[in-house]
């Protein structure tokens, strides 16, 4: 644990490495990419509907982004850098094991 915690840049390279990928498996950046088609399937090609829906997500992450900043001035980055984290990676454990009792179902 402690070469873990120590600053070397190696150590540090090895972290972001492993936060960027787990941000990256999240699906985040899909879904916000996506999130227009999406809801547009949802709505049954209902345009407008999706767009308004597009709009609110939007909204959302403004909000959110502003409470965020309260949240790390209260909690400080390290604490909800691995908190997100771990919930990160235990949904992504979660998706995998009911990917894979579906499939063996």
């Amino acid at each position: 644990m402690r070469k873990l915690t120590s600053n070397s840049p190696t150590n540090v390279i090895k972290i972001s490495l492993v936060l960027a990928l787990a941000n990256q498996f999240s699906g985040i950046n899909a879904i916000l990419f996506y999130a227009k088609q999406v809801f547009e399937h949802i709505t049954s090609n209902k345009k407008e509907l999706a767009n308004q829906y597009t709009f609110y997500l939007g909204l959302l992450q403004v909000f959110i982004t502003f409470g965020s900043g309260f949240l790390i001035n209260r909690f400080g980055r390290r604490t909800l850098m691995l908190v997100g984290e771990t919930i990160i990676v235990g949904s992504l454990l979660c998706g995998f094991m009911f990917d894979h009792w579906v499939k063996d179902s």
